[in-house]
């Protein structure tokens, strides 16, 4: 396989230039990891924009960073605070020249080959969009005081454009793509506060294939507090979960058995995030809440795991008639799939 030059090389302007857009909010230490990350990259013609979406003054970090000395592009983009990651991204969309484009979040780290296996494949003209894989690391306190750390690959799936409008596969640490996907497509929508990058993914994936790149390139890191992203947020996760299922409605409609299937996964993903959200409230021991929340989950796609968990709740609650009901439910469940 090709390999990208070295990384102490000089700069070689004839490839391609890749802008890598960072936003970055009050986290200075982990903004240098980030910075330092692309200073190991071995392929050479890169532009970092960085852009500061918090209140602290990070233009030493940027200028210690040592990417300026080893050659490589710097535009530090100053002046606004809190606007959220999705104006914080469109400014650095804006603002950078290169052909390909690549995300990084402060947070986050590139392993060294991440961008040379990705400009590998723009050789060919024909390719527009590009995905690796990334681990997943989980940092915690244990009972000690002491930082563990534990890392994963959580998703290494090709490309299914049907799987996308259902759940979103591709981490963006992963993605890249053409400068003019972006003019195609449209930038991040500011109007959604979170799952923003899901967003762009399925309006880039009704214009153009993505290309799977089955290899780990980068690692993001999530602080371990024992809770899901669902569990933490799971009022915002529902509400943008519906506004970018509404958003591709009318793509949808325009192939009926894609929008027949695509909603049959749609509700096996939609009562999993329920009963996810039933656990954690059966877990709080908050029966009532958590039955309701299994009911849902029943009533949008019957499962013998979530009519069980009623019959569970039920019984708990004394609701004997009830719970047998369920489990009869459940039993049926379990004959229609054998």
């Amino acid at each position: 396989m090709k390999t990208g030059p070295d990384r102490h090389s000089t700069m070689d302007n004839s490839s391609p230039k890749i802008s890598v857009i960072l936003p970055t909010y009050n986290r200075p230490i982990q903004l240098l990891k980030a910075l330092h990350s692309l200073l190991e990259q071995s392929y050479q013609n890169i532009e970092v924009v960085v852009i500061n979406d918090g209140s602290e003054d990070i233009s030493e970090v940027v200028r210690s960073s040592g990417l300026k000395e080893s050659g490589r592009s710097v535009l530090y983009l100053d002046g606004h605070s809190d606007s959220g990651p999705s104006a914080a991204r469109n400014r650095g969309l804006c603002a950078a020249t290169g052909e390909i484009i690549a995300y990084l979040d402060d947070d986050d780290v590139f392993h060294p080959e991440h961008i040379s296996r990705h400009m590998e494949q723009y050789a060919s003209p024909d390719v527009h969009v590009v995905y690796s894989d990334a681990l997943r690391c989980r940092v915690k306190k244990n009972a000690q005081g002491k930082i563990e750390t534990t890392k994963e690959l959580v998703h290494s799936e090709d490309y299914d454009p049907d799987k996308l409008l259902v759940i979103n596969y591709i981490p963006m640490i992963c993605i890249s793509h053409r400068r003019e996907c972006i003019e195609q497509s449209g930038m991040f929508d500011e109007s959604i506060s979170f799952l923003e990058d899901w967003d762009l993914f399925i309006r880039l994936s009704e214009l153009y294939d993505f290309i799977h790149v089955p290899e780990v390139t980068a690692t993001y890191f999530e602080l371990n507090t024992g809770l899901s992203v669902q569990d933490k947020t799971k009022n915002m996760f529902a509400d943008n979960l519906f506004k970018i299922y509404d958003k591709n409605a009318p793509a949808l409609e325009k192939d009926r058995q894609r929008n027949d299937r695509v909603w049959k996964m749609r509700n096996a993903r939609l009562a999993q995030i329920i009963y996810d959200t039933g656990s954690y409230y059966e877990k709080q021991e908050n029966d009532s809440e958590a039955l309701a929340n299994y009911s849902s989950a029943a009533e949008i796609h019957p499962t013998a795991t979530y009519f069980v968990a009623m019959a569970r709740i039920q019984k708990k609650m004394g609701l004997k008639k009830e719970a047998l009901i369920s489990m009869h439910s459940a039993q049926f469940c379990q004959q229609q799939n054998t």
